[in-house]
């Protein structure tokens, strides 16, 4: 309508671009914007494999090569003590017996009458009670303290993820950051641009509330100027979001003039009052505000609502302790089906091996 003098301004969130300055003008931007993306906040890693969690991996092998490295120290000392109750310390059982000790019982075999072989087993057992008292405690803290996903804040990062299929990037269907993504030849700009090419449904809204609830409910960076998605948040009382902390460019936004308009002048120069007084800054400030405490009362006046925008959007940390899940737990199960299979196995061969006992047959 600028364009065809059907009118004398067009007050709208217009983003100044080169293209349109060349055919229409804007006074002073009463608005700069930062181009940012969206996420979701910081979610819950899975506690499915939490048992395994309160070592790291070096410390689980280190365990498991002190234990075999004792059971054949001490089988070494038993074939050269002349002592005869301790030929009884084979490898087999050692292993059973220090085994045993990792998990706080004693194996089923009888102390070693010699020092040497009783050092090894003292000194071994100091070991095994510090480290199962900060295995207790770790494990107890990963039950209750849930571990977060690390926070997406640089661009850079952000792409590497998107390479890797684990979270796509999106904004707003004929936008001005849109046509920056599709136009881009080079950078991260043109590696999005490309992904959202190959996958329009997956990653182009056609709202900013729209784009919002994407970024909120599933692995989606939603890249809008932050002001837009501030003021969705707010209206959705949405209050786990997490934004990036680098920015793709400013966005500026202004009124909408046709070229040569006195109106330019007289616009520009109110916003710079108005800027420069700080009212444009607390009218976004207010807007915000309205928005947050229309939330608040439709919340309040729909207490049993469960089903609203902000109740399904909430994360676990704000409902606050809730009954550990079977998905935590889960390892724990699969190391008791697990032992039972190993029984099953044990029961075969005995059935197999009726002429020999179960300590025999740990002998051999």
């Amino acid at each position: 309508m600028i364009l065809k003098q059907e009118a004398d301004f067009a007050l709208t969130g217009i983003g100044m671009t080169y293209e349109r300055e060349e055919a229409i003008a804007y006074p002073f931007p009463y608005e700069i914007g930062k181009l940012s993306f969206l996420m979701h906040g910081t979610r819950e890693k899975s506690r499915a494999l939490a048992i395994i969690k309160p070592f790291t991996y070096e410390v689980w092998v280190g365990l498991f090569v002190v234990v075999i490295v004792t059971s054949l120290l001490t089988n070494f000392l038993r074939k050269k003590t002349p002592e005869p109750l301790a030929k009884r310390w084979t490898f087999p059982r050692a292993l059973w017996y220090y085994c045993g000790a990792v998990t706080l019982q004693d194996g089923g075999q009888k102390l070693p009458v010699t020092n040497s072989l009783r050092i090894i087993v003292a000194f071994y057992w100091i070991l095994v009670v510090i480290v199962m008292a900060g295995f207790s405690g770790s494990l107890t803290s990963y039950m209750n303290v849930p571990e977060k996903e690390k926070p997406i804040d640089t661009i850079s990062e952000l792409v590497m993820r998107m390479e890797k299929n684990e979270i796509k990037v999106g904004t707003i269907y004929g936008t001005v950051s849109y046509a920056n993504f599709m136009s881009a030849t080079e950078g991260y700009m043109y590696t999005i641009g490309k992904r959202i090419r190959g996958d329009e449904t997956g990653t182009l809204v056609r709202t900013v509330d729209a784009g919002v609830i994407r970024a909120m409910q599933k692995s989606f960076a939603f890249v809008c100027p932050r002001a837009s998605m501030e003021g969705s948040l707010a209206s959705f009382g949405i209050r786990n979001y997490h934004f990036g902390e680098e920015q793709f460019y400013n966005h500026y936004y202004s009124f909408a003039v046709p070229n040569g308009s006195p109106m330019k002048e007289a616009f520009g120069k109110t916003f710079i009052q108005l800027n420069e007084m700080g009212i444009i800054n607390k009218l976004y400030k207010d807007v915000l505000a309205q928005r947050k405490r229309r939330q608040i009362m439709l919340r309040k006046a729909n207490p049993g609502n469960a089903t609203n925008d902000q109740s399904a959007l909430e994360t676990e940390v704000e409902r606050g302790p809730r009954s550990l899940r079977l998905e935590e737990l889960l390892s724990a199960f699969v190391v008791f089906t697990t032992g039972q299979i190993l029984a099953v196995l044990v029961f075969i061969l005995e059935l197999g091996f009726s002429h020999c006992s179960i300590n025999a047959y740990f002998c051999c």
